[in-house]
């Protein structure tokens, strides 16, 4: 059953690309085929892993990852404020 859920969900995105991509090619959005292909790629992705209940990261692991050595930064540029 989930391999058919997943094949259905590949499906329905191909069939999304198959009827945007084409109006985006004529009024050359190259740079917009490019982000509507990146997030459609990563959101069926995640719907598919998430159909195999595969563990995936929650998003602000990620920011806290990315944010927790600038905080450190700027903590030691300006010492801590109000202790």
């Amino acid at each position: 059953m989930i391999l058919v859920m997943a094949v259905a969900v590949i499906g329905i995105a191909v069939l999304i690309s198959l009827y945007e991509i084409p109006k985006m090619w004529k009024v050359n959005m190259k740079r917009e085929i490019v982000v509507f292909s990146v997030i459609l790629v990563v959101s069926t992705s995640l719907f598919i892993l998430e159909a195999y209940e595969v563990e995936t990261p929650s998003p602000l692991q990620g920011v806290l990852t990315l944010f927790k050595p600038v905080g450190t930064w700027i903590v030691s540029l300006f010492g801590k404020v109000g202790g």
